[in-house]
């Protein structure tokens, strides 16, 4: 099957005569502000790290388009989420992390002309209305909360109006399937789940599709990441918050902090407590980051967590010198206060996947600019 890119932001524009899609508006347009850090480090940085850091802390006003729902008629679905419609278009929406790099999309082969060729080896006829919440990099933690769970929680109302099932990845990890279960059914109770798989092409008789409420590096709805907060902690947010909390990355494999435990005596010494958040439900999770005052950790999924934290939390990040990644600052937008410091690599690893080390010193500045 050939395609070529189209985009459900203007159907009439991108769509064939034979494409059947309705389009409405879920979210307008609009805007979103986020907090100035109140302590940044970049001195152990790396150059570019540093430009990139102040280019992305200097913007405080997030624009955001319309976020958008539409129903396709004899869809196709592959890969990580990748959607062409029954025209032969691949929506643009839905693979734009591989498009933007250059890269054909997980389950497409580009051509020389431009367009794609499916390359999966099943197929499957789904005949029962769905939604797609699989998204690019579904499989992390953080990206699942930030990508499907948003979905989801969007069009919460009309999965149960209209009884969709829900399309989820094909989670590896036992862990990570049940976070997700438990995600879907804090959102809406009772919902039935199917489970893709990257190497399947499943061609669906109505299919709902979301335009993505995450766009990196800077748009994250704040609709879809309070509808997350709500349906597990309550409109009040939960419990007020006491604890002072220090999350390891101890057994990710990567981007480790090689000097964790030096510096958790550091932050011990000023009351927090060590957790492990892999060890947690996500129920469990969500009260902990809502009880929660301080959170200090190396940059990483478990930290997305910092979505379910009461507004003027501390949020405070030790990252690679090569990782400029401002995704924790934006879930962080509920009013908490960030601050993050960079520590040199001790490793020839892609960028972002470094182990790293961070002088005491420096936690102890930022640990002292947050008053704790």
């Amino acid at each position: 099957m050939l395609t070529s890119l189209g985009s459900i932001t203007d159907p009439a524009a991108d769509y064939a005569a034979n494409d059947s899609i309705k389009v409405d508006v879920l979210v307008k347009a609009g805007a979103y502000t986020r907090r100035k850090p109140f302590f940044v480090d970049l001195e152990q940085a790396t150059e570019a790290t540093r430009a990139t850091v102040e280019l992305h802390f200097g913007i405080l006003r997030q624009q955001h388009a319309a976020v958008r729902i539409a129903d396709i008629h004899g869809a196709t679905v592959t890969g990580q989420g990748a959607v062409v419609t029954a025209g032969n278009l691949l929506v643009k929406e839905s693979v734009v992390e591989f498009t933007a790099q250059g890269r054909a999309p997980d389950g497409l082969s580009k051509l020389e002309d431009n367009g794609f060729a499916m390359s999966g080896r099943f197929d499957r006829r789904i005949t029962e209305p769905c939604i797609l919440a699989k998204r690019p990099w579904y499989r992390n933690f953080g990206h699942w909360l930030v990508d499907g769970a948003t979905v989801v929680a969007l069009a919460a109302e009309r999965i149960r109006e209209q009884n969709l099932t829900v399309i989820i990845g094909d989670f590896g990890s036992p862990k990570m399937r049940a976070v997700v279960n438990d995600t879907i059914q804090k959102l809406v109770p009772g919902a039935n789940v199917l489970s893709h798989r990257d190497e399947e092409i499943w061609h669906f008789d109505d299919l709902c599709y979301v335009t993505p409420p995450h766009v990196p590096p800077l748009f994250k709805l704040p609709e879809a990441l309070q509808g997350i907060r709500t349906a597990f902690l309550g409109a009040d947010g939960g419990p007020a918050p006491f604890r002072k909390i220090f999350v390891t990355r101890r057994t990710a494999g990567n981007r480790r902090l090689v000097n964790e435990a030096e510096i958790f005596e550091l932050c011990a010494a000023r009351g927090f407590e060590f957790v492990d958040p892999e060890q947690l439900s996500i129920g469990q999770q969500a009260v902990l980051f809502a009880q929660s005052s301080a959170v200090i950790g190396a940059k990483g999924a478990a930290l997305t967590s910092v979505l379910f934290c009461h507004p003027d939390t501390k949020v405070m990040l030790m990252s690679p010198a090569d990782f400029p990644d401002p995704f924790f600052w934006d879930v962080a937008q509920n009013g908490c206060d960030y601050a993050e410091v960079f520590g040199p690599i001790v490793t020839d690893k892609a960028r972002g996947l470094n182990e790293f080390t961070v002088e005491p010193a420096r936690v102890s500045a930022m640990l002292d600019a947050a008053g704790l």
